[in-house]
Protein backbone atom coordinates (compact mmCIF):
# COMPACT_ATOMS: atom_id res chain seq x y z
CA UNK A 1 0.00 0.00 0.00
CA UNK A 2 0.99 3.46 -1.36
CA UNK A 3 0.60 6.76 0.35
CA UNK A 4 -0.95 7.54 -3.38
CA UNK A 5 -3.05 4.70 -3.60
CA UNK A 6 -6.85 5.36 -3.05
CA UNK A 7 -8.28 4.58 0.78
CA UNK A 8 -12.19 5.67 0.73
CA UNK A 9 -14.85 7.46 -1.20
CA UNK A 10 -16.50 10.04 1.44
CA UNK A 11 -19.76 11.62 0.27
CA UNK A 12 -20.88 14.65 0.82
CA UNK A 13 -23.99 15.41 2.78
CA UNK A 14 -26.15 17.06 0.03
CA UNK A 15 -27.36 20.33 2.04
CA UNK A 16 -27.50 22.54 -0.65
CA UNK A 17 -26.79 19.93 -3.51
CA UNK A 18 -26.36 16.90 -4.78
CA UNK A 19 -24.07 14.22 -2.56
CA UNK A 20 -20.79 14.43 -4.32
CA UNK A 21 -18.50 11.35 -3.64
CA UNK A 22 -15.01 12.81 -3.04
CA UNK A 23 -12.12 10.16 -3.15
CA UNK A 24 -9.21 10.55 -0.62
CA UNK A 25 -5.86 8.78 -0.71
CA UNK A 26 -3.67 6.90 2.59
CA UNK A 27 -1.66 9.90 2.46
CA UNK A 28 -4.31 12.43 2.80
CA UNK A 29 -6.08 11.14 5.23
CA UNK A 30 -3.10 10.49 7.52
CA UNK A 31 -0.86 13.72 6.98
CA UNK A 32 -4.28 15.63 7.43
CA UNK A 33 -5.25 13.86 10.82
CA UNK A 34 -1.90 14.46 12.07
CA UNK A 35 -1.96 17.97 10.65
CA UNK A 36 -4.79 19.13 12.56
CA UNK A 37 -3.90 17.31 15.80
CA UNK A 38 -1.36 20.09 16.01
CA UNK A 39 -4.44 22.43 17.11
CA UNK A 40 -5.59 20.11 19.92
CA UNK A 41 -4.39 19.20 23.42
CA UNK A 42 -5.11 15.20 22.57
CA UNK A 43 -3.22 13.11 24.28
CA UNK A 44 -3.07 8.94 24.98
CA UNK A 45 -4.66 9.48 28.35
CA UNK A 46 -7.92 11.00 26.48
CA UNK A 47 -11.19 10.00 26.14
CA UNK A 48 -13.22 11.10 23.65
CA UNK A 49 -16.82 11.04 22.99
CA UNK A 50 -18.33 12.24 19.43
CA UNK A 51 -21.73 11.06 17.97
CA UNK A 52 -19.93 12.28 14.04
CA UNK A 53 -20.57 8.86 12.10
CA UNK A 54 -17.55 7.35 10.75
CA UNK A 55 -18.87 7.45 6.97
CA UNK A 56 -18.77 11.29 7.29
CA UNK A 57 -15.20 13.22 7.13
CA UNK A 58 -15.39 15.01 10.55
CA UNK A 59 -15.94 11.40 12.18
CA UNK A 60 -13.88 9.58 9.91
CA UNK A 61 -10.67 11.81 9.65
CA UNK A 62 -10.97 14.28 12.42
CA UNK A 63 -12.15 11.81 14.99
CA UNK A 64 -11.46 8.40 14.57
CA UNK A 65 -7.81 8.71 12.63
CA UNK A 66 -6.89 11.53 14.87
CA UNK A 67 -7.68 9.35 17.82
CA UNK A 68 -5.36 6.58 16.79
CA UNK A 69 -2.75 9.26 15.70
CA UNK A 70 -2.57 10.20 19.35
CA UNK A 71 -3.48 6.64 21.03
CA UNK A 72 -6.69 8.14 22.42
CA UNK A 73 -9.82 6.27 23.38
CA UNK A 74 -12.97 6.55 21.33
CA UNK A 75 -16.59 6.15 22.81
CA UNK A 76 -19.31 5.97 20.42
CA UNK A 77 -23.21 5.35 20.57
CA UNK A 78 -25.49 3.67 17.71
CA UNK A 79 -27.83 6.41 18.25
CA UNK A 80 -27.73 9.50 20.35
CA UNK A 81 -30.29 10.21 22.98
CA UNK A 82 -29.62 13.34 25.54
CA UNK A 83 -29.86 10.78 28.75
CA UNK A 84 -28.14 8.04 27.51
CA UNK A 85 -25.48 9.83 26.23
CA UNK A 86 -24.59 12.01 29.70
CA UNK A 87 -24.80 8.09 31.10
CA UNK A 88 -22.07 7.10 28.76
CA UNK A 89 -19.80 10.42 29.39
CA UNK A 90 -20.21 10.17 32.94
CA UNK A 91 -19.64 6.70 33.50
CA UNK A 92 -16.29 6.42 31.34
CA UNK A 93 -15.16 9.84 32.61
CA UNK A 94 -15.09 11.28 28.78
CA UNK A 95 -12.59 14.16 28.72
CA UNK A 96 -12.87 15.39 25.52
CA UNK A 97 -16.25 16.03 23.79
CA UNK A 98 -16.93 16.35 20.10
CA UNK A 99 -19.93 17.34 17.72
CA UNK A 100 -22.21 19.43 16.61
CA UNK A 101 -23.47 22.43 19.13
CA UNK A 102 -26.93 21.16 18.89
CA UNK A 103 -25.90 18.31 20.29
CA UNK A 104 -24.76 19.91 23.25
CA UNK A 105 -27.44 22.00 24.14
CA UNK A 106 -29.63 18.60 23.78
CA UNK A 107 -27.71 17.25 26.66
CA UNK A 108 -28.02 20.39 28.81
CA UNK A 109 -31.16 20.52 28.64
CA UNK A 110 -32.18 17.42 29.54
CA UNK A 111 -33.74 17.09 33.19
CA UNK A 112 -30.80 15.32 34.62
CA UNK A 113 -28.36 17.91 33.38
CA UNK A 114 -27.21 19.87 36.93
CA UNK A 115 -27.01 16.51 39.07
CA UNK A 116 -24.59 14.72 36.82
CA UNK A 117 -21.03 14.50 37.61
CA UNK A 118 -18.75 16.16 34.59
CA UNK A 119 -16.19 16.90 35.60
CA UNK A 120 -13.59 14.89 33.74
CA UNK A 121 -14.66 16.67 30.88
CA UNK A 122 -11.49 19.18 30.20
CA UNK A 123 -11.82 20.18 26.40
CA UNK A 124 -14.44 20.47 23.01
CA UNK A 125 -16.38 22.30 21.29
CA UNK A 126 -19.27 21.17 23.13
CA UNK A 127 -19.34 24.30 24.96
CA UNK A 128 -22.55 23.28 26.76
CA UNK A 129 -20.70 20.23 28.22
CA UNK A 130 -17.66 22.66 29.20
CA UNK A 131 -16.32 23.06 33.30
CA UNK A 132 -16.98 26.84 33.42
CA UNK A 133 -13.62 27.70 33.52
CA UNK A 134 -13.55 26.71 29.95
CA UNK A 135 -16.75 27.67 28.66
CA UNK A 136 -16.18 31.10 26.73
CA UNK A 137 -18.28 33.57 27.71
CA UNK A 138 -19.02 34.55 24.05
CA UNK A 139 -18.10 31.71 21.55
CA UNK A 140 -17.83 34.48 18.53
CA UNK A 141 -14.41 35.26 20.33
CA UNK A 142 -13.57 31.64 20.15
CA UNK A 143 -11.96 30.49 16.52
CA UNK A 144 -13.83 28.18 14.26
CA UNK A 145 -13.17 26.23 11.55
CA UNK A 146 -14.02 25.48 7.98
CA UNK A 147 -13.85 22.45 6.15
CA UNK A 148 -15.81 19.76 3.98
CA UNK A 149 -16.13 16.57 2.37
CA UNK A 150 -13.69 17.49 -0.38
CA UNK A 151 -10.74 19.24 1.65
CA UNK A 152 -11.01 15.31 4.38
CA UNK A 153 -12.52 17.93 6.92
CA UNK A 154 -10.94 21.50 8.25
CA UNK A 155 -9.13 23.48 5.65
CA UNK A 156 -8.86 26.16 7.97
CA UNK A 157 -8.36 26.17 11.66
CA UNK A 158 -7.15 27.97 15.48
CA UNK A 159 -6.72 26.50 18.62
CA UNK A 160 -10.05 27.10 20.50
CA UNK A 161 -8.88 27.25 24.12
CA UNK A 162 -8.33 31.34 24.18
CA UNK A 163 -10.34 34.34 23.61
CA UNK A 164 -9.62 36.69 20.18
CA UNK A 165 -8.97 39.91 19.99
CA UNK A 166 -12.42 41.67 18.95
CA UNK A 167 -10.90 42.16 15.30
CA UNK A 168 -10.94 38.45 14.72
CA UNK A 169 -15.03 38.12 16.07
CA UNK A 170 -16.80 34.93 14.08
CA UNK A 171 -13.01 34.10 12.62
CA UNK A 172 -12.78 30.48 11.22
CA UNK A 173 -8.85 29.96 11.66
CA UNK A 174 -6.10 30.08 9.38
CA UNK A 175 -4.66 27.65 6.98
CA UNK A 176 -4.38 24.13 7.95
CA UNK A 177 -0.15 23.53 7.24
CA UNK A 178 -0.19 21.52 3.53
CA UNK A 179 -3.32 23.95 2.06
CA UNK A 180 -3.51 26.77 0.12
CA UNK A 181 -6.25 29.12 -0.54
CA UNK A 182 -7.91 31.84 -2.96
CA UNK A 183 -10.60 33.54 -3.15
CA UNK A 184 -12.04 34.42 -6.39
CA UNK A 185 -14.76 36.42 -7.85
CA UNK A 186 -17.98 34.25 -8.43
CA UNK A 187 -18.84 35.15 -11.81
CA UNK A 188 -15.53 36.41 -13.32
CA UNK A 189 -13.09 34.20 -11.51
CA UNK A 190 -10.92 36.97 -11.08
CA UNK A 191 -8.66 36.52 -7.95
CA UNK A 192 -9.86 38.66 -5.26
CA UNK A 193 -7.69 40.45 -2.36
CA UNK A 194 -7.37 40.32 1.18
CA UNK A 195 -10.67 41.71 2.86
CA UNK A 196 -12.53 41.14 -0.59
CA UNK A 197 -15.75 38.95 -0.13
CA UNK A 198 -16.18 36.01 -3.31
CA UNK A 199 -15.39 32.05 -3.27
CA UNK A 200 -13.17 30.36 -0.98
CA UNK A 201 -10.81 27.93 -3.40
CA UNK A 202 -8.23 25.30 -1.64
CA UNK A 203 -6.00 23.23 -2.79
CA UNK A 204 -2.81 20.85 -1.06
CA UNK A 205 -1.89 18.07 1.12
CA UNK A 206 -5.87 17.86 2.39
CA UNK A 207 -7.87 17.75 -0.98
CA UNK A 208 -9.39 14.81 -2.58
CA UNK A 209 -7.42 13.42 -5.58
CA UNK A 210 -11.20 13.99 -7.17
CA UNK A 211 -14.79 13.47 -7.61
CA UNK A 212 -15.77 9.69 -8.31
CA UNK A 213 -17.07 9.58 -11.86
CA UNK A 214 -16.45 13.58 -12.55
CA UNK A 215 -13.58 14.35 -14.60
CA UNK A 216 -10.66 15.82 -12.97
CA UNK A 217 -10.76 19.17 -15.28
CA UNK A 218 -14.27 19.32 -14.34
CA UNK A 219 -13.11 19.45 -10.23
CA UNK A 220 -10.65 21.73 -10.65
CA UNK A 221 -9.88 24.60 -12.20
CA UNK A 222 -6.72 25.40 -14.23
CA UNK A 223 -4.18 26.28 -11.61
CA UNK A 224 -5.24 23.09 -8.93
CA UNK A 225 -7.81 24.92 -6.82
CA UNK A 226 -11.15 22.93 -5.83
CA UNK A 227 -13.73 25.96 -5.61
CA UNK A 228 -15.47 24.99 -2.15
CA UNK A 229 -19.15 27.15 -3.03
CA UNK A 230 -17.94 28.98 -0.07
CA UNK A 231 -18.43 32.52 0.79
CA UNK A 232 -15.91 34.71 2.55
CA UNK A 233 -12.74 36.82 2.32
CA UNK A 234 -9.14 36.34 4.51
CA UNK A 235 -7.71 39.39 6.21
CA UNK A 236 -4.00 40.63 5.80
CA UNK A 237 -2.99 38.29 8.13
CA UNK A 238 -4.68 34.75 6.74
CA UNK A 239 -7.56 34.55 8.86
CA UNK A 240 -11.03 33.89 7.15
CA UNK A 241 -14.35 35.22 7.59
CA UNK A 242 -16.70 32.96 6.43
CA UNK A 243 -20.31 34.28 5.28
CA UNK A 244 -22.04 31.13 4.59
CA UNK A 245 -22.80 29.13 1.17
CA UNK A 246 -22.93 30.84 -2.18
CA UNK A 247 -26.18 28.20 -3.09
CA UNK A 248 -27.59 29.58 0.72
CA UNK A 249 -26.93 33.16 -0.30
CA UNK A 250 -30.41 34.89 -0.10
CA UNK A 251 -30.83 36.98 -3.15
CA UNK A 252 -34.14 40.25 -2.60
CA UNK A 253 -34.26 42.83 -4.17
CA UNK A 254 -31.37 42.43 -5.63
CA UNK A 255 -28.97 42.40 -2.55
CA UNK A 256 -27.22 39.53 -1.21
CA UNK A 257 -28.35 38.05 2.88
CA UNK A 258 -26.03 35.41 4.73
CA UNK A 259 -28.45 32.92 6.83
CA UNK A 260 -25.38 33.07 8.80
CA UNK A 261 -25.81 36.67 10.40
CA UNK A 262 -29.40 36.04 11.09
CA UNK A 263 -29.04 33.10 12.54
CA UNK A 264 -26.07 33.57 15.02
CA UNK A 265 -28.54 36.79 15.88
CA UNK A 266 -31.71 34.25 16.32
CA UNK A 267 -29.26 31.67 18.39
CA UNK A 268 -28.62 34.47 21.06
CA UNK A 269 -31.61 34.58 21.86
CA UNK A 270 -32.24 33.16 25.23
CA UNK A 271 -35.74 31.77 24.16
CA UNK A 272 -34.63 29.96 21.35
CA UNK A 273 -33.02 26.59 20.85
CA UNK A 274 -32.38 27.04 17.19
CA UNK A 275 -32.98 29.05 14.24
CA UNK A 276 -32.67 28.68 10.72
CA UNK A 277 -32.87 31.31 7.64
CA UNK A 278 -33.76 30.46 4.22
CA UNK A 279 -34.89 32.48 0.93
CA UNK A 280 -38.74 31.31 -0.23
CA UNK A 281 -39.71 32.78 -3.28
CA UNK A 282 -41.34 36.18 -3.98
CA UNK A 283 -42.70 38.22 -7.36
CA UNK A 284 -41.94 41.42 -6.39
CA UNK A 285 -37.89 40.93 -4.66
CA UNK A 286 -37.09 37.48 -5.85
CA UNK A 287 -36.60 36.02 -2.31
CA UNK A 288 -37.93 37.25 1.01
CA UNK A 289 -36.32 36.03 4.03
CA UNK A 290 -37.94 33.22 6.21
CA UNK A 291 -37.03 31.99 9.53
CA UNK A 292 -37.68 28.61 11.35
CA UNK A 293 -37.53 29.24 15.11
CA UNK A 294 -37.59 26.18 17.58
CA UNK A 295 -38.20 27.77 20.95
CA UNK A 296 -36.56 26.54 24.55
CA UNK A 297 -38.83 24.15 26.52
CA UNK A 298 -41.34 26.04 28.41
CA UNK A 299 -40.63 29.65 26.93
CA UNK A 300 -42.53 32.05 25.28
CA UNK A 301 -41.81 34.08 22.16
CA UNK A 302 -44.14 35.73 19.50
CA UNK A 303 -43.07 36.78 15.73
CA UNK A 304 -43.75 40.70 16.77
CA UNK A 305 -41.03 40.47 19.43
CA UNK A 306 -38.99 38.69 17.47
CA UNK A 307 -38.83 40.73 14.60
CA UNK A 308 -38.55 43.73 16.90
CA UNK A 309 -35.56 42.51 18.74
CA UNK A 310 -33.59 41.78 14.74
CA UNK A 311 -34.96 44.88 13.79
CA UNK A 312 -32.79 46.67 15.87
CA UNK A 313 -29.68 44.67 14.55
CA UNK A 314 -30.45 44.04 11.01
CA UNK A 315 -30.96 46.43 7.98
CA UNK A 316 -34.63 46.49 6.74
CA UNK A 317 -33.58 44.13 3.55
CA UNK A 318 -32.50 41.48 5.81
CA UNK A 319 -35.97 41.11 8.26
CA UNK A 320 -37.24 38.17 7.43
CA UNK A 321 -40.88 38.46 6.19
CA UNK A 322 -42.01 35.44 7.30
CA UNK A 323 -41.58 33.66 10.99
CA UNK A 324 -42.21 30.14 11.63
CA UNK A 325 -42.08 28.38 15.02
CA UNK A 326 -41.82 24.81 14.55
CA UNK A 327 -40.47 21.79 17.38
CA UNK A 328 -37.25 20.34 17.19
CA UNK A 329 -38.58 17.35 15.26
CA UNK A 330 -39.67 19.58 12.61
CA UNK A 331 -36.09 20.92 11.34
CA UNK A 332 -34.74 18.15 8.10
CA UNK A 333 -31.25 17.29 8.38
CA UNK A 334 -29.18 15.12 6.50
CA UNK A 335 -28.22 11.44 7.64
CA UNK A 336 -24.77 13.19 8.78
CA UNK A 337 -26.65 15.68 11.02
CA UNK A 338 -26.59 18.84 9.25
CA UNK A 339 -29.33 20.86 7.91
CA UNK A 340 -31.00 20.04 5.12
CA UNK A 341 -31.75 23.59 3.73
CA UNK A 342 -33.36 22.09 0.23
CA UNK A 343 -36.38 20.18 2.80
CA UNK A 344 -36.77 23.35 4.65
CA UNK A 345 -36.89 25.74 2.06
CA UNK A 346 -39.61 23.57 0.64
CA UNK A 347 -41.34 22.89 3.75
CA UNK A 348 -41.62 26.26 4.90
CA UNK A 349 -42.40 27.34 1.04
CA UNK A 350 -45.25 25.18 1.89
CA UNK A 351 -46.22 26.62 5.32
CA UNK A 352 -46.49 30.03 3.97
CA UNK A 353 -48.00 29.48 0.55
CA UNK A 354 -51.40 27.67 2.82
CA UNK A 355 -51.10 30.63 5.15
CA UNK A 356 -51.63 32.63 2.55
CA UNK A 357 -54.25 30.86 0.80
CA UNK A 358 -56.11 30.55 3.66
Amino acid sequence: MRPADPMVVIYSSGSTADPKGAIHTHGTVLRHAYNLNQFRDLGSEDRIYSPMPFFWVGGFCFTLVSAMHASARLYCQDVFEPGRTLDLIERERITMVAGWPHFGKAMSEHPSFRERDLSSIRGGNLYDLLPESARPQDPELRANSLGMTETCGPHTFERMDFELPEKLRGSFGRAVPGVQHKVVDPESGHTLGPGELGEICARGDSVMQGLYKVEREDAFDADGYYHTGDAGFFDAEGHLFFKGRLGEMIKTGGANVAPREIELLLAAMPEVLAGHAVGLPDAARGEVVAVAVVLREGAALDAATLHARLKGELSAYKLPRHVCFVPAAGIPMTDSGKLDRRRLRDALAKRVGSATEG
